[in-house]
């Protein structure tokens, strides 16, 4: 689904054939409204297949601080393709406080490949730090992008997960909605159809993970 089947289903689950009161699409559609509010939720609450990413960071000689992507929401993991051959290294370990102060300490020491890792905000810090120019390969779990130019019902905006959640996502804004008109037998039922839902793409998520795992090498990430 796009964002304007989206808006235009939840018109119709509110209002039926009426014509939604004036002021109401400005509540729903756009970055700040309803339906980009249930399509950040639902993102929220679980790591979705369709959410995997991965990106290469080519390393610096003595540079310890990377640069996330924007859309990073949370790591998977990390490790280093071996210079001139064709398999990873071992995955590189988070640092606790008492192993980082100890790294700090040893701030002048340097790997070809470093081994731990931590993070400050959307930077990632590697230990020790790299003496050599080497391709880091980060999988992680991404946020899609809110729908910034989504404003009415002729939206073809769409991602992965207005695709697979666009029903989701429908009833749960129809129920916010509902709420909102003090209309709550209506707003309950909608919320129970979102609810079955998102339980259905989650069934969904566990096949396609299964699929994967088939398909993929050990540097999984899961």
């Amino acid at each position: 689904m796009t964002f304007g089947e989206i808006l235009a289903r939840v018109n119709f689950l509110v209002w039926g054939n009426s014509t939604p009161p004036t002021g109401t699409t400005a509540q729903l559609s756009g970055d700040e409204g309803i339906i980009a509010d249930i399509h950040r939720n639902i993102q929220e609450d679980y790591n979705y297949w369709i959410m995997r990413a991965d990106v290469v960071i080519p390393t610096v000689v003595d540079t310890q601080a990377y640069t996330l992507p924007t859309n990073f929401k949370e790591m998977i993991d990390m490790t280093f393709k071996v210079d001139g051959e064709d398999y990873w290294g071992p995955k590189l370990e988070p640092v606790d406080k008492r192993v980082e102060i100890e790294l700090w300490q040893r701030n002048n020491s340097d790997a070809e490949y470093p081994t731990h890792f931590a993070f400050y905000n959307a930077t990632v810090v590697l230990y020790p730090k790299p003496s050599a120019i080497r391709n880091l390969h980060v999988m992680y779990w991404k946020y899609f992008d809110r729908p910034s130019a989504f404003t009415s019902t002729a939206s073809t905006d769409n991602d992965d997960l207005t695709t697979h959640a666009g029903k989701a996502i429908s009833y749960l804004a129809a129920a916010e909605m509902c709420w909102i008109l003090d209309e709550f037998q209506k707003a309950q039922h909608y919320e129970t159809k979102g609810e079955q839902a998102v339980a259905l793409l989650k069934r969904h998520d566990v096949k396609n993970r299964q699929a994967i795992f088939a398909s993929e090498i050990d540097y999984s990430g899961y």
